[in-house]
């Protein structure tokens, strides 16, 4: 088996940022499905008039809330990490009108 086009600079795919990806989605879906099941026992205690229990369950809703929210960001920040140097995200874009096209305003 001849490898020989393989070139020296090549670099594999970093599977590292794949796995924190994954892994951040598998924790909002996980905190996601906690949050339903809160949101139902706090339908249930709200009937009986539990108001502590209500209480005690929007607490915990607003803290799961927070940690999927942050999550988010997280992953967000990771995908905004992976833009190459070389590559011009949309944050660097500015549309300049005079002449129909973006320019990088990194540069």
């Amino acid at each position: 088996m001849n490898i020989s086009g393989i070139e020296s600079n090549y670099q594999p795919i970093n599977t590292n940022s794949m796995d924190t990806s994954s892994e951040f989605e598998s924790k909002i879906k996980s905190l996601e499905q906690k949050l339903q099941q809160l949101n139902k026992e706090k339908q249930k205690v709200a009937q009986k008039g539990d108001k502590e229990a209500k209480n005690k369950l929007e607490k915990q809703i607003q803290k799961i809330k927070k940690q999927i929210e942050q999550l988010r960001k997280q992953t967000k920040q990771k995908q905004n990490d992976k833009v190459e140097p070389n590559q011009v995200s949309k944050e660097n874009l500015i549309n300049d009108p005079s002449k129909g096209r973006y320019l990088d305003k990194s540069v």
